[in-house]
């Protein structure tokens, strides 16, 4: 019996994001939103997993910000509770670095910064 032509993707083909592309529609919306401000931004060439997602240099002020992009995701801790914004934490070495956490939402494009950044950077974001 010959196979029926599909026209288009079954629905068990159609699949939602991953997290790998909703993790670079977080990046591509956080150096967006540097580069409509002045900003200079240089990504990573790789998918490594690193300490550093974005390099954001301001050409005038000669400011710089190392980020790590977090896509913002809440979870109630039990069914019928609230939701809350799971907070990640800063390794070691990301302290040491200086390196601020970009908490962004992909689809409202809002970004939200932690630790909060130094109010002479924060004025030019």
């Amino acid at each position: 019996m010959p196979r029926k032509r599909q026209d288009g993707p079954s629905d068990t083909q159609i699949k939602s994001p991953n997290r790998i592309q909703i993790g670079s529609i977080s990046e591509a919306t956080v150096a967006r939103h540097l580069t409509t401000k002045g900003w200079i931004v240089y990504t990573m060439i790789f998918r490594a997993a690193g300490p550093i997602d974005l390099i954001a240099m301001h050409p005038r002020t000669r400011n710089w910000i190392l980020i790590d992009v977090k896509t913002d995701t809440k979870r109630a801790q039990r069914p019928g509770y609230t939701k809350q914004r799971v907070y990640r934490v800063r390794s070691m070495l990301q302290k040491k670095l200086g390196v601020v956490l970009a908490y962004t939402d992909p689809e409202s494009g809002k970004i939200e910064w932690r630790p909060e950044l130094a109010p002479k950077i924060a004025r030019l974001v």
